[in-house]
């Protein structure tokens, strides 16, 4: 079994969950009702839900020739929202009939999760066997158009005489002009067959493309997913859809060939060129050399320690061209791990994760068919846990994933594992500093995915070195801390919300207060509009919150543990968009903010980040302003420079809900001509910072960085006058900047002390400081990610130099500086006050007589030597300068 093969399933639920958080992002009007929740709501909720249900169109499409769509889903459900595609041809944009339209929504996700992991590895790379045996499928009509079902978001697959189109669409987001289009491209695929070295298929082998220069340098693996290998029983890979291939724009090189190989540890010379804008119509065939297998299992004292995951071969050195591959497994009911097709005459690294990686270095089969037995040595002087986990009824746990929090030896952690086929579990304790141990708390939280979490308990133990073995542990449900009822979330809203208990606590003085969120708990939301929250809490004053991205916000609800009759009532906030077109290049730091005018639910003050959008990608060059999940009414849009205290643009009266067809003024803020661009050049990478300068002074300077030596400065000035400063270097003011600037950076000059009648001491040293008296810039500054003081930048950087042969030189700041003096012998450090009419302040560049008492050094030391210095006795220097 390979790494691809392993992972893919992971891949399956990461996209899935990307595609979700994606439809969490777009979201809609809200229906009729309220935001509101209340205890006594809980049991009216039953009688209201009936309410909500809304009419629905018809679930078919009729053409001009009466012909209705194929559909084979339910139109009755009180969740369905319906969304047409337009599917066209893509290089004359004619409208397409008769296209065959697949769909694979959030559901179809759910269900291919649920399928065997063998199974589902055979579905994920057919797409159209995906549509047939878990998505919905319809025909476009004469109009080339095609009604589809949107659960939250939708992938649309389309076909028709040997093209082929897909197209994402997500519920609740703004429909572009004309529609949603799909367009159809003439199909382009190619097969690769993998034969191992007797010419029989290989099945399971996973397959990498890779883009190389010019000069053979490899420029990356070109990310396919699901990752492709090859399937029983021709051992055959196929790759479909190549005339969407699109590379990477920061790829270090124009691509000058393409490979497609094995991706299998040593083998990366497997492989064979291929062009993906006219693949081969034969398959190509990749001949594996000789091989054998790697059995590996995890050992401690002659006894297998049992895992489910977690097992990885690689290389033992770096393979030629790139870094090593590497591959997974999974471990059979026995604990033993199969790494299949290992290269003969290999050197590898096989390795195992358990509390932490440990591995061993073997040699591979030295002839085909060898079968190489692995034993990875746990530590003998580590300490194991193992034990077995069941469910209440006494059935083991197969492979749960559970959090294990406990307190060893006084210290408390938590750590993540996953049981085995059998139930069995194992964690590694690494450099206990005791043997035995104290296990004083384990606590075992079992995760059985939309179930109520199980626990089980470890009772109080020594654990000493080697296996500690706690036996079979039967869980228990999980305490319900509370409980009630929700409504207003369809099937996969449930996958955003987010229930967070919160305790008060007041502050010191009895009068700040604030809500501390409670950790270690699990919430739940069941499909049969009941939630819970399941755990301990200590006694005190308690609230639930209801997180939701897509939702208008809940109040916090304040409750007493245990109780049951909570109702949660979600209401979607309504969405909006605006498209603007700005200059390019441009530095981040424009965004948007919408004032209320006329809303009847305004949000709460701590609620207000949801007023503000900042610019992600947009259609034809254009950057999106999106906001999500605002109450219903009527607000300005003022679009703003992070450093411009008046707006770029202002648009009066936005209607929120937007009517059919949108705001015509909202489709494309043209702000070209309004911001001016100057660009910045900073020949020594320091990354200073640059504040524009309005006509007026302000508190605050809101400004951006420079990064990668260059900064295009968007401003409301044609030229605008701008401060440039950088910890270590002179402030720059560049007045009237135009075009292109090119930022020099000076150091801060330096301030030469002579220190007259200075007598040298063996083994004493003197050094000298300067500490600024002011703060020469009150103001705050404020950039992308980092706020503080102007002041830190007119100051150089705090140094203490010694004092050699009766001279000093220390850089100097803005503003008058006051000097010290620190006195050093190894193991102390004793500050000494400057005598009377030393010419201080320092207030600039120069040089400077600084008289010496001789008295008082000798005084300083005899401090020192009878321990009343200011660093105490002993040990090492610890003191500082005053």
């Amino acid at each position: 079994m390979s790494r691809r093969t392993v992972i893919s399933g992971s891949l399956t639920l990461l996209l899935a969950l990307v595609v979700w958080w994606l439809a969490d992002a777009m979201v809609s009007t809200p229906p009729p009702g309220d935001a509101g929740n209340s205890r006594e709501e809980a049991r009216a909720a039953q009688a209201s839900s009936a309410e909500a249900a809304q009419p629905l169109p018809s679930a078919s499409v009729q053409s001009a020739t009466d012909r209705e769509a194929v559909t084979v889903f339910d139109a009755s459900a009180p969740d369905i929202v319906w969304s047409d595609v337009r599917i066209v041809d893509g290089a004359s944009g004619v409208a397409v009939a008769d296209a065959e339209v697949g769909c694979l929504d959030g559901a179809a996700w759910e269900r291919l999760m649920a399928m065997p992991a063998a199974e589902r590895e055979a579905l994920l790379g057919d797409t159209w066997r995906c549509v047939a045996e878990f998505g919905r499928s319809v025909r476009s009509d004469d109009a080339g158009r095609a009604r589809v079902r949107l659960d939250r978001s939708v992938t649309v697959h389309a076909r028709h005489a040997g093209s082929y189109g897909r197209l994402v669409v997500v519920r609740d987001t703004d429909v572009p002009p004309g529609g949603h289009q799909l367009e159809l491209w003439p199909e382009r695929g190619m097969q690769v067959v993998v034969r191992d070295a007797s010419g029989q298929p290989a099945v399971a082998v996973p397959l990498v493309v890779t883009m190389h220069a010019a000069s053979g340098e490899a420029l990356g693996d070109y990310g396919l997913w699901p990752a492709p290998q090859t399937h029983a029983p021709d051992g055959v890979a196929r790759f479909e859809h190549m005339q969407g291939w699109r590379p990477s724009d920061e790829l270090a090189a124009p691509i000058a060939a393409w490979r497609v190989g094995v991706a299998l540890p040593g083998l990366r010379e497997v492989a064979a060129t291929f062009d993906p804008a006219a693949p081969p119509p034969a398959p190509i065939v990749l001949q594996l050399p000789p091989a054998g297998e790697v059995v590996a299992r995890v050992v401690m004292q002659g006894r297998v320690v049992h895992l489910s995951h977690g097992f990885t071969l690689g290389l033992d050195e770096p393979e030629r061209g790139g870094a090593t591959r590497t591959r997974e497994a999974i471990a059979d009911a026995a604990g033993a791990a199969h790494f299949e097709q290992v290269p003969v005459h290999g050197r590898f690294r096989v390795a195992a994760y358990l509390g932490g990686w440990i591995s061993r270095v073997v040699d591979g089969p030295r002839e085909p068919g060898q079968i190489v037995a692995v034993d990875i040595e746990v530590d003998p002087a580590d300490h194991v846990l193992i034990g077995r986990l069941l469910d209440p009824d006494g059935v083991a746990l197969t492979k749960a994933s559970v959090t294990m929090q406990f307190d060893l030896g006084g210290a408390s952690a938590r750590c993540n594992f996953v049981t085995d086929a059998g139930g069995r579990f194992a964690w590694r304790f690494r450099d206990l500093p005791h043997d035995p141990v104290d296990l004083s708390r384990a606590d075992l939280r079992v995760d059985v995915g939309d179930r109520p979490p199980l626990r089980a308990v470890v009772p109080p133990r020594r654990l000493g070195r080697g296996v500690n073995d706690v036996g079979e542990l039967r869980t228990e449900q999980v305490e319900v801390v509370v409980t009630g009822t929700w409504r207003g979330l369809d099937r996969l809203d449930r996958s955003e919300v987010r229930l967070q208990v919160e305790r008060f606590a007041a502050g010191e003085d009895g009068a700040a207060t604030s809500w501390w969120p409670v950790g270690g708990l699990t919430p739940r939301l069941f499909a049969d509009g009941r939630f819970a929250v399941y755990g301990s809490v200590e006694p005190a004053r308690l609230r639930l919150r209801a997180l939701a991205r897509s939702f208008l916000p809940i109040a916090p609800i304040e409750f007493a543990p245990g109780c049951d009759d909570l109702h949660l009532a979600f209401v979607r906030g309504a969405s909006l968009a605006a498209y603007v077109r700005l200059p390019d290049p441009m530095a981040p730091g424009l965004f948007a903010t919408l004032t209320p005018v006329d809303v009847p639910q305004p949000l709460a003050a701590d609620e207000g980040h949801r007023l503000r959008a900042e610019p992600i990608s947009g259609p034809e060059g254009t950057r999106r302003l999106p906001w999500f999940a605002i109450p219903p009414g009527r607000y300005r849009l003022d679009i703003r420079l992070l450093a411009e205290d008046q707006p770029v643009a202002t648009i009066d009266d936005v209607e929120v809900p937007q009517r059919a067809g949108g705001d015509p003024r909202l489709r494309e803020i043209d702000l070209r001509d309004r911001i001016h661009i100057v660009t910045l050049h900073d020949a020594s990478w320091s990354h200073p910072l640059v504040f524009p300068e309005g006509p007026e002074a302000a508190a605050e300077l809101r400004g951006y960085e420079i990064q990668r030596g260059e900064l295009a400065l968007p401003t409301l000035r044609e030229a605008p006058d701008v401060l440039v400063v950088c910890q270590g270097y002179q402030p720059v003011q560049l007045r009237g900047v135009r075009d292109r600037v090119e930022v020099k950076l000076e150091p801060w000059p330096l301030v030469e002390l002579r220190f007259a009648g200075l007598v040298a001491v063996p083994g004493v040293t003197l050094r000298a400081a300067l500490v600024p008296l002011e703060d020469a810039d009150p103001r705050r500054y404020r950039v992308a990610g980092r706020s503080g003081a102007m002041a830190e930048f007119f100051r150089a950087a705090p140094a203490s130099v010694p004092v050699e042969d009766g001279r000093a030189a220390l850089p100097i700041g803005v503003g008058p500086h006051r000097l010290t003096l620190s006195l050093q012998i190894p193991g102390w450090l004793e500050s000494v006050d400057l005598p009377h009419g030393l010419p201080v302040p320092v207030a600039g560049p120069g040089t400077i007589e600084v008289p010496v008492d001789p008295g008082a050094i000798r005084a300083a030391i005899e401090r020192l030597g009878s321990g009343t210095g200011s660093s105490g006795t002993g040990g090492s220097t610890t003191g500082g300068h005053r």
